[in-house]
């Protein structure tokens, strides 16, 4: 009996990281209005300014450059204050993603768009973001296994689940469920 308890704590987490389906659009991403006596506003602040004159309908790589230089001291920093900052939920999620994508620009430019950008109604079109996911994610994910070998193991995740989606109409992921 507590060798499940233990199982059902150790796959809570798993849970969470799932299927994307309701993260925040690129354009929400782009711009925050911050304290700036946020804790984390001077290594976060710099990853918001490489977003500056990036709008909802530019390119989803626009800015990359600066998101890579910046968002590992972001996120290190979101870490170091225990949560405690307005960064944690705007970029939190997507730093990670948006590092790895962007070393990664050709083979996952779909991808990310489907996920983030416009192609897909900021990922709100489940089908239309699926149907990329598994088209282009695995070329996506062999890049990404040599820029980030912990969020291509993630994403992998993201092109079963979008296969089986396509397959199903039916989005059954732990703590999740979503029909067509």
């Amino acid at each position: 009996m507590l060798l499940s308890y233990l199982l059902l704590l150790a796959l809570v987490p798993a849970s969470l990281a799932g299927y994307p389906d309701n993260l925040p659009k690129r354009s929400v991403l782009d711009s925050r209005q911050t304290n700036p006596s946020d804790p984390c506003c001077k290594s976060c602040g710099a990853v918001v300014a490489s977003q500056v004159g990036c709008g909802p309908t530019s390119d989803i790589f626009c800015g990359c450059d600066g998101w890579v230089a910046s968002a590992p001291a972001c996120e290190a920093c979101i870490y170091n204050v225990g949560f405690n900052t307005t960064y944690a939920v705007n970029p939190g999620p997507s730093l990670e993603l948006f590092w790895a994508w962007c070393q990664c620009q050709k083979p996952c430019h779909t991808t990310a768009d489907a996920v983030f950008g416009t192609l897909c109604g900021g990922g709100q079109n489940v089908t239309c973001k699926s149907e990329y996911i598994a088209r282009d994610g695995p070329a996506c994910e062999c890049c990404l296994k040599n820029v980030d070998p912990w969020f291509a193991g993630f994403f992998a995740v993201w092109i079963r689940e979008a296969k089986e989606y396509l397959k199903s109409g039916t989005l059954d992921f732990p703590g999740m469920h979503t029909s067509q």
